[in-house]
């Protein structure tokens, strides 16, 4: 296969994603993972500053590269020649680019970090907390915009966990790579981040949070409830609510009354009590430590030199720093999520490519309309059901509404300070979810930038959002007819796997209308467990880097891979059999759409970073999410001559499928 162009604006000015042909002398019944990709697999380098490339780092290069390069011919001009939006990121990229030479954003860092040691009560501590949440620095507590679950229609905040500072519980409890060594690593680097700073007992952050692990995992994995904040305060009365709410933006007038979706009740239970017994020392401690994993990579050595060995290196294997450009890059696409779509979508996506994806998006949705006709084991009630979802399916493609009610202006920026820059921005984010938690009616923007290589399904909202990196060769091919076996093979099997979600283990049990409400009969629950009890042993039964596969915790993503590339495929046939296409031109589309299913999955991992997944990921790896999946499918079978006697063969009788 050789390269192919894309018709996105921009973006073919830029080196093309290289699909090397297969290496025949792998089987495809064998291994067709690799006999797709290993050649890609042998020439392709991990970048030193990670510890893991794939075709969607592939992609979001060149985006960053066009998008970098769009950056740095505006910071080369008068800022006051600028429009509004080039004036935010031109003064945000200049103030982290050359941080070096300067020490204003060193000094605003020791501010907040001196800042903690004013708190004296529990009030404090809460303020405290609210105002890292409004300013997007992961802390105990997360707010998002959320669905509420008795009227959907309904914006409402969305309390969930936070974040730890380690990856997973694994590595609290010693069982994840590295085993207690990790734990015990991040105690030494925060003793010598307190060192350096002159904060005793910094290192005790990392008891703190191992003793809270367990809480904090029960937390992440609740089933939501819908309260009041008047509710919350009377049920986690230790919780000094109104010091939060203020900090985080809401007057002590407004937050009572706010319907608000609780996702973490064990989490609340466990900080209630901790507010009656923990020390402030030791909160303030923590916030520091939130402050430092947040922002560290930004401040001078040894700070980001230490962040650098322990989060970088040591828990994931990189061997060099992120380049000051890429980490500007990631901080813009992050706090100037907005702006930075806006810009995306004037320099990089036309409006014919937008035309045109919406398109193919919209074939593959009437494909999976009509598929659940054929379901044998679905009854006709479920398959009603089951279609008036799909057909309510809210659908946003590379929607650059991002703006909406997004507000910052350059004059409260610091043209040196990048720290001050990130709060700031990040704060913007949170006063815009603020607009409409006050005006619960308004449908929100979207929350995922267009230039983001991914798509995304919504159970609370019942929608698909495809955005547009995912859209690029070499996931979908313009230069064909956009119904081509290339493009369903990467785009559509993506979009697939996005509706699937609608109907995972999770997914499943929302209506049309994003209302918690299971509707599936006892009869097809059945069925539908013991299908994907199959799911879970075919993938817990299978070993990668000599540890099985966790079946369950990947089954959401197994799910949606299998069902989705039904989905894409069926979108295929039913094209090639409208148009009459068959012998080696069918051969040929059928065989594109598998080979590009691989493609859409290479991956080239160091071991420590395959091993961290295994314990971290809802997805399994790469290999068996293309050699389980497609084994599962006749035509598979049938176009790469796959025979009994090859590796990824399954019985007939054995084979899954699901939609």
């Amino acid at each position: 296969m050789g390269t192919r162009k894309s018709n996105s604006r921009g973006l073919n000015k830029t080196r093309k994603v290289f699909v090397p042909r297969p290496t025949e002398k792998i089987k495809p019944g064998n291994d067709f993972y690799m006999y797709i990709n290993k050649k890609w697999l042998s020439g392709a380098n991990i970048p030193p500053s990670d510890s893991s490339f794939g075709v969607g780092e592939e992609v979001e290069n060149q985006i960053r590269e066009r998008l970098l390069g769009h950056i740095k011919n505006i910071i080369k001009q008068p800022i006051n020649n600028l429009p509004q939006h080039e004036q935010i990121v031109a003064t945000f990229f200049k103030s982290g680019l050359y941080s070096n030479r300067h020490k204003d954003h060193e000094r605003t860092f020791k501010g907040i970090l001196s800042g903690y040691s004013c708190m004296k009560t529990a009030e404090d501590v809460m303020s405290a907390m609210g105002k890292l949440v409004r300013c997007g620095v992961p802390t105990h507590l997360s707010i998002t915009l959320g669905r509420n679950l008795n009227n959907p229609s309904q914006t409402v905040p969305a309390i969930s966990t936070g974040s730890l500072s380690l990856p997973d519980i694994s590595y609290y409890e010693g069982t994840g790579p590295g085993g207690s060594n990790a734990l015990e690593s991040f105690q030494t680097f925060l003793e010598s981040v307190g060192k350096h700073y002159d904060y005793k007992d910094m290192g005790r952050v990392a008891n703190l949070e191992s003793a809270a692990a367990e809480h904090y995992h029960m937390g992440s994995r609740e089933d939501p409830q819908m309260t009041t904040g008047k509710g919350l305060a009377t049920k986690y009365k230790h919780i000094p609510w109104n010091s939060f709410w203020t900090a985080y933006g809401l007057k002590d007038t407004e937050w009572k009354k706010l319907h608000i979706m609780n996702n973490c009740h064990s989490w609340l239970m466990w900080l209630n009590s901790q507010l009656k017994t923990l020390i402030v020392s030791d909160w303030a401690n923590w916030f520091r430590v939130q402050n430092l994993v947040y922002l560290g990579p930004y401040i001078p050595s040894p700070i980001d030199t230490l962040h650098f060995e322990f989060f970088d290196k040591k828990l994931r294997g990189d061997t060099v720093k992120m380049s000051q450009e890429h980490l500007l890059f990631n901080s813009i696409s992050s706090c100037l999520q907005p702006i930075l779509s806006i810009m995306y979508k004037k320099c990089c996506i036309s409006d014919s490519h937008q035309k045109s994806i919406r398109h193919f998006v919209n074939k593959i949705i009437v494909s999976a309309y009509n598929r659940i006709n054929k379901l044998d084991w679905m009854s006709e009630k479920t398959k009603s059901l089951t279609k008036e979802k799909i057909r309510k399916l809210r659908l946003e493609v590379i929607d650059s509404n991002i703006g909406k009610n997004y507000k910052i202006s350059v004059k409260v920026m610091s043209q040196l300070d990048i720290i001050h820059n990130i709060l700031i921005c990040s704060e913007a984010l949170t006063v815009r979810d603020i607009y409409y938690i006050r005006h619960p009616g308004l449908v929100t923007p979207p929350i995922d930038e267009i230039f983001e290589v991914n798509a995304h399904y919504y159970m609370y909202t019942n929608k698909l959002v495809i955005p547009g990196g995912i859209t690029l060769w070499p996931f979908y091919d313009s230069s064909k007819n956009p119904i081509s076996g290339w493009s369903l093979g990467g785009l559509g099997s993506i979009v697939g796997h996005e509706i699937l979600h609608a109907f995972d283990n999770e997914g499943k049990d929302f209506d049309p209308n994003g209302y918690f409400k299971p509707w599936w009969t006892n009869k097809d629950m059945e069925a539908y467990n013991k299908k994907i009890n199959a799911i879970i042993k075919l993938f817990g039964n299978t070993k990668y880097m000599g540890r099985f596969v966790n079946g369950k915790t990947t089954l959401s993503e197994n799910i949606a891979d299998l069902g989705g590339l039904s989905i894409s495929l069926e979108t295929l046939k039913q094209h090639l059999d409208k148009n009459n296409i068959s012998g080696e031109k069918r051969k040929k589309e059928l065989r594109d759409f598998f080979i590009s299913y691989a493609v859409s999955w290479r991956t080239k991992e160091k071991k420590q970073r395959s091993i961290y997944r295994l314990f971290t990921d809802v997805h399994a790896p790469a290999p068996l999410r293309v050699n389980l999946i497609v084994s599962q499918f006749q035509d598979f079978y049938d176009v790469f001559n796959v025979q009994p006697k090859d590796s990824l063969y399954v019985d007939p009788k054995n084979r899954i499928t699901i939609f």
